[in-house]
């Protein structure tokens, strides 16, 4: 659902597997790695390399449980790759870190380190509430992390802080700020009404943060 490109780098996001239907697993081949999902739709973020004429996947990550997780953002930093989405269930699997949904879905923001020829997730949050929330948008600045999109929860957690929405979806946008080992959210703010609310795509302009419904 989202790409990027670093040079001769390609990186590539999205979800694999029955989105609605939690029922057996499926496996999807991205070159030599075989990903086999946990049930329902499950996340997967993978590398490629161009070579002119040809290219060939260097390497795939997945991520999620047994309900439906997909991603729908991917931006880089240095050596670095960032996703965002939402997961549902109680055991979406990031790397060695396990989150569990608060209500209908939960936005998660991961990060992955590049090594070259593997990736690896570094750490993961999670944002949300009782009710469907869900990450559109990302943007990244150095060691700043920008996500955006819309939630129903009232009240949805923002690290320490919570919102709570206005009508059926409100606006998200917010900062977080990457430390290496792990990520600290610094502030949200909200827009919206009565009606359905959510921001779609992000862009940073010197000390700007800017998105678009």
């Amino acid at each position: 659902m989202a790409l990027a490109v670093r040079g001769a780098e390609v990186y590539v996001t999205g979800y694999f597997g029955f989105l609605d239907f939690p029922v057996g697993t499926s496996t999807a081949r991205f070159g030599p790695v075989a990903l086999t999902s946990a049930g329902g739709g499950d996340i997967f973020v993978a590398k490629l390399t161009e070579a002119g004429n040809s290219s060939s996947f260097t390497w795939a990550e997945q991520a999620g449980g047994p309900t439906d997780d997909w991603a729908l953002a991917l931006a880089l930093g240095e050596s670095a790759v960032y996703v965002t989405g939402s997961f549902e269930g109680s055991t979406a699997r990031f790397g060695s870190s396990s989150l569990s949904s608060a209500g209908a879905s939960d936005v998660f923001v991961t990060k992955l380190t590049d090594s070259g020829p593997s990736g690896r997730v570094a750490w993961v949050q999670q944002v949300g509430g009782p009710g469907s929330d869900i990450a559109q948008a990302l943007a990244v600045r150095g060691s700043t992390v920008y996500i955006g999109g819309g939630f129903t929860s009232t009240p949805a957690r923002f690290g320490t802080s919570s919102l709570s929405s206005a009508g059926f979806s409100d606006v998200f946008v917010t900062k977080l700020t990457d430390e290496g080992p792990s990520g600290r959210f610094m502030w949200v703010q909200q827009a919206g009404g009565e009606s359905f609310d959510a921001s779609t795509a992000l862009a940073v302009q010197g000390a700007r943060c800017m998105w678009r419904a």
